[in-house]
């Protein structure tokens, strides 16, 4: 266990995660340096209620490394939850998962390594050998070599997927459906963003330089879909797709589209695989579900 840092660079502090790793971090009496490419206001607004004393805002943008000079000056460790979308209605955005999962995380771990910061963790995936060929997991894999091979004391905290990815599942079960993809039977416990994020904050306290994390509750798809459809409390049609179908579309969009061919890819392979983290998170996902039907 090494100290933990006192003043940390956050890169993706907006998104679902990154805006809890920044309220974890405050309440352990971190200052927090957030990175973004909007302004400073819209910034800390988006930080989870953080806002004021220990939160500054640079901006900069990780597809573009010359604004990142200086960016990290200063700062005892560097988090990375950057990562593009893995919302299907996203869709407008073509730039590959390579170009900015890949691309932007290393443009960081450069500026992070001219800087002379000592420490960095970085937000990757838990996978198993099959999800580990799509080229959303290949994206993270290569920052995590870049990450081990360079000198600096490294955290990888691999989670399975968000809560938040799965609210759609209750929009779905909105409107009496609960779309599958094949036979619903793959297993997997995805854990909690408030969860998530204070194990990022708090990666330094682990001696281990990866940590692979998951939620409390081990659920198929199909029980996944079942506590969508208790949250809105309705009947629901459960409606299967084939995975060959979601190749399909995959390849044929590879051209035109590459980051929704990818994700495509990504979402017929991880919705058919049994995929379980250690479970180390608390908050239960039929809690979100309730949650999330409650505030619509």
């Amino acid at each position: 266990m090494i100290d933990s840092p006192r003043f940390v660079l956050v890169a993706g502090a907006t998104g679902l995660l990154g805006r809890h790793v920044v309220h974890e971090l405050r309440r352990r009496g971190a200052r927090v340096r957030v990175l973004s490419r909007r302004p400073s206001a819209e910034v800390r607004a988006a930080s989870s209620g953080s806002a004021g004393d220990g939160i500054e805002a640079v901006r900069g943008d990780v597809l573009d490394p010359a604004s990142l000079k200086g960016s990290c000056d200063g700062v005892d460790a560097v988090i990375s939850c950057v990562g593009a979308s893995l919302d299907l209605y996203a869709w407008k955005d073509r730039l590959s998962y390579s170009r900015v999962d890949a691309g932007g995380n290393l443009a960081l771990v450069e500026a992070a390594r001219a800087a002379g910061v000592p420490r960095f963790a970085y937000v990757s995936v838990f996978a198993t050998p099959a999800i580990e060929q799509t080229a959303y997991v290949r994206a993270h894999r290569e920052v995590e070599r870049a990450l081990v091979a360079a000198p600096l004391t490294v955290r990888i905290v691999r989670p399975t997927g968000f809560f938040g990815f799965l609210d759609e599942f209750v929009r779905m079960a909105r409107r009496g459906l609960a779309p599958i993809v094949g036979d619903g039977s793959a297993r997997t416990n995805p854990i909690a963003e408030a969860d998530l994020g204070a194990f990022v904050a708090g990666a330094f306290d682990d001696d281990e330089s990866m940590i692979e994390v998951g939620g409390p509750d081990v659920l198929s798809r199909a029980e996944i879909a079942r506590l969508a459809a208790a949250a809105v409390g309705r009947k629901v049609r459960v409606v299967h797709s084939p995975p060959a179908a979601w190749h399909a579309g995959s390849r044929l969009l590879a051209r035109l589209q590459p980051r929704l061919s990818e994700l495509l890819e990504f979402a017929a392979i991880v919705s058919t695989t049994t995929a379980i983290a250690p479970q180390r998170g608390r908050r239960r996902l039929e809690d979100h579900f309730r949650e999330t039907a409650r505030s619509a």
